[in-house]
């Protein structure tokens, strides 16, 4: 009698598969799976003009200082100046800021001139105007370029380089800026700006006679702000 020993049919080996693994793959294949540690640009607070903003500017430029002043003539101090300015705000809608600004223009060792006659240069002396006023600054997005217009209270001081220093009373300013600004992080970003100056104050020559001094100031600005 023969016996016949029914043998099992071999199993293919076949490499085993993690399921954990399978999952992983198929989530890092979904559109849209960036790393979570890298903010998309365009996020909510990512290389936008919304929220707090903090700006700062300083640079180089002309200005000038002029009067009418009584039997001696159109007297004008001018030559090459200084600028800076801090402005503080918010966004009043995304891209539109409502801001205070503090700034200065300061003519150093300013050409002095009578009657469109220039007599030289005042060493160790100056002449600087102050602004403190409110402003408003519009993004033109995606370029990131920026109008700013500034009005408020300006003031003026004279130095001749000695102890004695003169002021004027307060005054009407006004600014005006265009620049360009470029991001380097999600909220920093520096830029390049053109600003134009203007100031009238009243100039106390005697005791209750004033006449009036104006400014005018053209500046090319490094700016670094914050939103």
């Amino acid at each position: 009698m023969t016996t016949t020993i029914a043998r099992a049919p071999r199993r293919s080996k076949k490499p085993a598969v993690c399921l954990g693994a399978l999952c992983v793959a198929s989530l890092l294949c979904l559109p849209g799976r960036a790393s979570a540690a890298e903010p998309a640009q365009g996020a909510k607070g990512v290389e936008q003009h919304d929220g707090f903003m903090l700006r700062l500017t300083i640079g180089l430029g002309y200005g000038s200082g002029t009067e009418s002043v009584p039997v001696v003539g159109d007297v004008q101090l001018s030559g090459p100046s200084g600028f800076f300015s801090l402005d503080i705000g918010g966004a009043l809608v995304d891209n539109l800021v409502l801001h205070g600004r503090l700034s200065d223009m300061v003519v150093a060792s300013p050409t002095v001139s009578i009657n469109d006659e220039e007599l030289g240069e005042a060493n160790d002396a100056s002449l600087t105007f102050y602004l403190f006023g409110a402003g408003l600054t519009y993004y033109v997005m995606p370029a990131n370029v920026y109008l700013t217009g500034v009005v408020g209270i300006a003031k003026a001081s004279a130095d001749n380089g000695t102890d004695e220093a003169s002021s004027t009373k307060a005054g009407f300013g006004f600014e005006g800026d265009i620049g360009k600004e470029w991001w380097v992080s999600d909220n920093w970003g520096l830029g390049i700006a053109g600003r134009f100056t203007f100031a009238s104050v009243p100039d106390e020559v005697t005791p209750g006679d004033s006449i009036t001094l104006q400014a005018l100031g053209f500046g090319v600005l490094f700016s670094a702000t914050y939103q």
